[in-house]
């Protein structure tokens, strides 16, 4: 089977879900899939020098319902700021792991006021492992402390 992508610098889906599950990966969700951009991430100094094909696929859980009622951007998330502060990351500063890249896009997504939680899952599938795989998906998934979790 053959996978195809939409050009670089695309998203291929954008959903907002409601599921009826309940706790931190239950709930209201915006998914952003396919957020592709070329960036030098990697340990190897041919990946700092020649841009590689990243693609992140973003779920962004946090309360639908006042935005759902009012109709309203200022009660959701912007989906294409969101989109966007993942590709300026992609293409951003190298770092040497996909590892901390998602780790980094969580921490920024996490900056939205309404984001509770975060999944990142960075896709890089011409990293060099030495034989053919289709794909390499490293996924985090982040909460947003409340004050008194915090303490």
């Amino acid at each position: 089977m053959v996978r195809t992508r939409p050009e670089v610098g695309t998203v291929s889906e954008v959903r907002a879900v409601t599921d009826v599950l309940p706790g931190p990966w239950g709930g209201d969700r915006i998914e952003i899939h396919g957020i592709q951009a070329s960036g030098k991430h990697g340990l190897l100094p041919h990946e700092r020098f020649h841009a590689q094909p990243f693609v992140v696929d973003l779920i962004c859980w946090l309360d639908l319902a006042p935005a759902g009622a009012s109709d309203e951007l200022s009660d959701s998330v912007d989906y294409s700021a969101l989109a966007q502060l993942v590709r300026d990351r992609i293409v951003g500063e190298p770092v040497n792991l996909v590892e901390r890249l998602a780790h980094e896009i969580a921490e920024e997504c996490l900056q939205q006021p309404l984001i509770t939680s975060v999944q990142v899952s960075v896709h890089k599938p011409h990293a060099p492992v030495g034989l053919l795989v289709d794909d390499i998906v490293v996924t985090v998934r982040r909460d947003r402390l409340t004050e008194k979790e915090a303490k």
